[in-house]
């Protein structure tokens, strides 16, 4: 007898079961659980395709920034050598090595002395002064 309650519980519980899986409130609910799960699934997706791009973003930054410290280490290790150091004392300075001869050409000087501007300058405010006829006859008789 008590072999006969136990299988009638069984069956009792089975067909509650049965009717709990069939019922409208149940399939809701399993709808609403799936749903949450593709909508968690998904956003999880995007956030790993964000932080995705922004690892990529910073290795492109990272990359450049690498790129730009060798053109700064290049730039310093050229500005340590005697080359530089020559150059920039020739041009800035105006100074020569010990037995060179500088030959100094009219009109190409870079570091042009002001009074030489200032000369310039006035022989081209004459000019503007003249009259016309004057400046063609320069223009196309003068000495070059």
């Amino acid at each position: 007898m008590i072999k006969l309650e136990q299988n009638e519980i069984l069956l009792l519980m089975k067909i509650n079961t049965e009717e709990i899986l069939r019922s409208r409130w149940f399939l809701a609910l399993s709808i609403v659980v799936i749903l949450y799960f593709f909508w968690a699934l998904g956003k999880m997706a995007w956030q790993n395709y964000q932080v995705n791009q922004q690892i990529k973003g910073l290795e492109n930054e990272v990359a450049q920034i690498e790129g730009d410290n060798q053109k700064l280490s290049d730039l310093i290790a050229y500005f340590q050598t005697e080359t530089f150091k020559e150059q920039e004392a020739r041009e800035k300075l105006g100074l020569v090595m010990p037995g060179e001869k500088v030959l100094v050409f009219p009109g190409n000087d870079k570091n042009a002395d002001t009074s030489i501007v200032e000369t310039v300058t006035k022989k081209d405010e004459e000019v503007k002064n003249e009259p016309n006829y004057k400046k063609w006859w320069s223009f196309f008789f003068a000495n070059k």
